[in-house]
């Protein structure tokens, strides 16, 4: 639009030219000179509307019209994702599998997890303790603060790769209301080195009171007697009597520390 605007605006000012030396030439000359005058005026000024033409259309069409050299725009494709990666080492690839977990990624949990190995997740309580540290046992292991043992079984030669963990299994702290139930939970504690399980079910004192015995592998329940608030239950080793003191109340309630004394003897 601009083009046209500008060419017609040389021809209006071509005519009034011609006109103006046009009749000053009449005045003094006669025809034929002002003729001449008037025709070689619309020549020039034709010539100038015609360069203005040429030079100023290819950028005004190039204003209005879109570039035959733009770049289109393409939508991202599948192959423009980063690649997953996996943990190369078993340590490393349980605990992205734990923090997946705690997090709630189920995506994520999908590519480092069997279907069977999540469903076994998805059954653990939902309030499940996620302060995790490895812990040694037959499997891969990580104990909470709460004394939970999680194992993960991870196929061999497998880490790195997708889908490594095929199996959870979680041993939880439990607090029975049995008393003799409540010393065997605290003794397999002490079998396989839960220090965590076992401050959650005995107090500190009594754990003190046991110093370096080591932990029985078999005992017999040898006296369970009761007093007032409290029950008292006794074990025989091999090599040793322990006699463990619990309160009742707490018992009651499924409580932690209801083994408030442990009192270690010869056998």
């Amino acid at each position: 639009m601009q083009t046209e605007v500008m060419v017609a605006l040389i021809g209006a000012a071509a005519t009034i030219i011609a006109a103006l030396l046009g009749l000053w030439g009449t005045r003094r000359t006669g025809w034929l000179v002002p003729a001449l005058i008037g025709l070689l005026t619309l020549g020039i000024v034709g010539a100038l509307g015609v360069w203005v033409y040429t030079a100023i259309r290819p950028v005004d069409q190039a204003s209005i019209s879109p570039s035959a050299s733009a770049t289109p725009r393409t939508s991202p494709s599948a192959s423009d994702s980063p690649p997953v990666s996996y943990p190369g080492t078993i340590p490393a690839y349980v605990e992205d599998f734990l923090n997946s977990w705690a997090g709630n990624k189920n995506s994520r949990l999908a590519q480092l997890a069997t279907a069977a190995a999540r469903t076994q997740l998805a059954g653990f309580p939902a309030n499940t303790n996620q302060s995790w540290s490895p812990f040694t046992c037959p499997q891969t292991c990580y104990v909470n603060e709460n004394g939970d043992v999680i194992s993960v079984d991870i196929a061999p030669g497998s880490a790195g790769k997708a889908q490594a963990i095929t199996a959870v299994r979680l041993d939880r702290t439990v607090y029975p209301t049995v008393d003799t139930d409540y010393v065997k939970a605290f003794i397999d504690a002490r079998k396989i080195d839960n220090k965590r399980r076992m401050h959650k079910l005995a107090t500190d004192n009594a754990i003190n009171n046991l110093g370096q015995l080591p932990a029985p592998q078999s005992y017999t329940v040898v006296d369970n007697q009761g007093a007032a608030g409290s029950t008292y239950i006794t074990i025989k080793t091999a090599a040793w009597t322990i006699r463990f003191r619990l309160g009742n109340e707490a018992l009651s309630r499924r409580s932690a520390q209801v083994i408030n004394e442990i009192v270690v003897g010869g056998s």
